[in-house]
């Protein structure tokens, strides 16, 4: 088993990743200073980049701490759902908007709140939800058209309920 600790921690390329949460019972969280969402129980999928200082490894380890400043949308929600598994994508330049631009038009998944990380782009969303686990198959399924034009991606999936450092 990998511990997804250690994993984000070997993984210094930059790149795109997907986080997969859960969220275990409903709850309003605030997001930000502006605008309170209800988010309820399951499962939400986030789609975001590393391409700044410490790659994927420095923003996994974020998303990870339970006590870092509050400062991104997906801050507030990663401060109160767990991250049960991580998928990272080494492409050459960022595909982090069409991954969303995908799940979102397509209907994959149902987008869970609108402009959520997207403040800098002009995605619909790059938060997803489902009320089940989304299965490795399913995101297979998603990424392999994308990925595969880029390069690879790697499945960093365990730890669940992992409660920060």
């Amino acid at each position: 088993m990998i511990n997804l600790l250690e994993a984000a921690q070997t993984k210094a390329e930059k790149g795109n990743y997907i986080l997969q949460m859960e969220l275990r019972g409903s709850a309003e969280i605030a997001i930000g200073a502006a605008r309170k969402h209800t988010f309820i129980a399951g499962f939400y999928l986030y789609i975001g980049s590393a391409y700044g200082g410490g790659g994927m490894q420095s923003r996994i380890n974020r998303h990870l701490d339970k006590e870092k400043k509050l400062h991104w949308n997906i801050d507030y929600l990663t401060n109160r759902a767990n991250i049960v598994s991580v998928w990272t994508i080494t492409p050459p330049a960022s595909i982090e908007h069409t991954i969303a631009a995908r799940i979102f038009k397509n209907n994959i998944l149902t987008a869970a709140m609108e402009r959520f990380g997207s403040a800098d782009c002009n995605c619909a969303t790059h938060l997803f939800y489902s009320p089940k686990k989304i299965s490795l198959k399913k995101i297979n399924m998603l990424l392999l058209p994308v990925a595969s034009l880029f390069g690879g991606f790697e499945d960093y999936r365990d730890r669940i309920n992992y409660h920060g450092l």
